[in-house]
């Protein structure tokens, strides 16, 4: 609760929050904070992680990102920023925008990419056609995605009362 307090304070509350089966998600407590701050808490089956696809993806990019950190000389709770920084700048391949982008409207660098080189330039953009244009590339891949799924499975075929059918 105390780290949804924190998000809430900077960004608002979520319309909907899709979590595991965790004792923290399913506790009393939780889910009356929940339905105070009228967010729609949708609890997955356990071990059905698929169902919340992309908190499994960026907690396994995650996960790399501050392993590779610890190999070095900081701790995952010194690297935790930087990464989350990393993250949030990286443009993302289906949207062609990076979640910061999207969020905000702004073209974000982390200091350490920043060369010399670099030309100042305005880095607003218009977050509203950047936000339709990964809609509309989500939409896109999707299909996408379904059609490459569907490939793979057999054709349903429709029966009506009366057809005749042969037992297996």
């Amino acid at each position: 609760i105390k780290a949804m307090k924190s998000a809430i304070a900077i960004f608002g509350p979520p319309s909907r929050l899709i979590a595991d089966q965790g004792r923290c998600f399913a506790s009393k407590e939780f889910k009356e904070f929940c339905a105070k701050h009228q967010i729609d808490l949708h609890l997955i089956a356990t071990g059905a992680s698929r169902a919340n696809g992309q908190v499994e993806r960026t907690m396994s990019v995650l996960t790399n990102m501050l392993t590779v950190t610890e190999l070095g000389e900081r701790t995952w709770q010194e690297a935790l920023g930087d990464v989350q920084l990393a993250m949030n700048c990286t443009i993302n391949r289906i949207t062609k925008s990076s979640p910061l982008e999207l969020m905000i409207g702004k073209i974000i660098k982390p200091i350490a990419m920043i060369t010399p080189s670099d030309e100042i330039v305005q880095s607003e953009i218009d977050r509203e056609a950047a936000r339709q244009q990964a809609s509309q590339n989500m939409i896109k891949s999707a299909a996408y995605s379904k059609t490459r799924f569907d490939r793979t499975k057999a054709e349903v075929k429709l029966h009506s009362i009366g057809d005749l059918g042969r037992d297996s």
